[in-house]
């Protein structure tokens, strides 16, 4: 009889079951990255021992371990006492959820005060940004990219975005506006001072016209052109006899003003009319005297002013209503004035005759 000895070996390998797969996602803070944790995996074997379990993986990554962001594949290998192994992975996926943080410059208000032009050139600094990755976030303008720094800004206000964009697509705007403000008053053109002189006819004054003030603006539009003083004295108004100042003021459309006057004068150049007693002969009666007293209603007058004129005696002053005349003819000469320097004269005789006959 025979007898065989035989000798069992284990060849089958554990069962190892990890963890699903991971996705960690950070959305808050300035950490690059974040603690993740997993339950081990878990493994059993034909031999109704329990295997062993062992990280394979970088030792540095296991359960409770800080990850940046990234994909990490984690490795456990299960060992039973026959020095059988099985393995199993799962990934680690740390993802960055978190915004850069971005700066914008203040609100930015330019004032143009001289030139001619309709805005000006504004300059500022970009906009910076963080991010919680450790890289440097791409920072662009979102608005108009003609509208960057040192850009020409006609008058107006304008918002200007920037755009904060890191390695995992996460953005962030901040804006600022750019207000450029016409400071600069219009240019006005008043015409020339007015000198109308009246020459005739019987009116205290006259029309007087005049081409309306031309104004221009560094904005290109046409600023609105009024009549600051009296209202009733524009062109084609009535003007009576004097000097009178017209003002007007130019207005653009943020407001800036500039003011020009000239002067309208109108002088009275007609004198008055006057009026003088008729000739006036007078006779001596029956006396010894060589003359007679001669009596007259003075010189009247009018003016075209309303005034009324000064009426006066341009001759002898010793020669008015009621004097002494001697025998002979005289000439009495009247002078009316009025108050803008016209005069005009009349005159008449008055005849002194004796009675007596040869």
């Amino acid at each position: 009889m025979f007898w065989h000895n035989f000798i069992s070996v284990d060849n089958v390998p554990p069962v190892i079951n990890c963890p699903a797969n991971i996705i960690q996602e950070v959305t808050t803070g300035n950490r690059n990255g974040v603690e993740v944790t997993w339950n081990l995996p878990t493994a059993t074997d034909n031999s109704g021992s329990t295997p062993t379990v062992i990280l394979t993986s970088d030792q540095q990554l296991g359960p409770g371990a800080f990850f940046q962001f990234g994909s990490y594949t984690i490795a456990y290998s299960a060992v039973d006492g026959a020095s059988n192994s099985a393995e199993c992975s799962f990934t680690v996926t740390v993802v960055d959820r978190v915004p850069p943080v971005i700066t914008c410059p203040a609100d930015i208000t330019q004032r143009v005060t001289i030139d001619n032009r309709n805005g000006i050139e504004v300059e500022w600094s970009p906009a910076t940004a963080t991010d919680n990755s450790g890289a440097e976030p791409n920072v662009l303008l979102g608005s108009n990219a003609q509208q960057g720094p040192g850009s020409f800004f006609q008058f107006g206000t304008y918002s200007i975005l920037y755009i904060a964009s890191d390695g995992a697509s996460n953005s962030r705007t901040c804006s600022f506006t750019v207000t450029v403000v016409d400071n600069v008053p219009p240019v006005i053109n008043c015409p020339a001072n007015i000198i109308q002189e009246v020459t005739t006819g019987n009116r205290n004054g006259v029309e007087v016209t005049w081409n309306l003030p031309t104004a221009t603006d560094n904005s290109g539009s046409t600023p609105t052109v009024i009549l600051t003083s009296d209202q009733q004295l524009g062109p084609g108004a009535f003007f009576q006899f004097g000097s009178y100042t017209i003002a007007y003021s130019a207005v653009d459309g943020a407001s800036n003003s500039a003011e020009c006057s000239f002067t309208v004068t109108v002088v009275d150049r007609v004198p008055p009319v006057i009026t003088c007693p008729a000739d006036i002969t007078q006779r001596g009666t029956i006396d010894n005297r060589n003359g007679i007293e001669v009596e007259w209603s003075p010189a009247t007058a009018t003016d075209n002013s309303r005034a009324e004129p000064n009426v006066s005696l341009g001759s002898n002053a010793q020669q008015g209503p009621g004097s002494f005349f001697q025998f002979g003819t005289y000439i009495i000469l009247y002078i009316a004035s009025d108050g803008a320097g016209n005069s005009r004269t009349c005159s008449f005789t008055v005849t002194v005759d004796t009675n007596e006959r040869s």
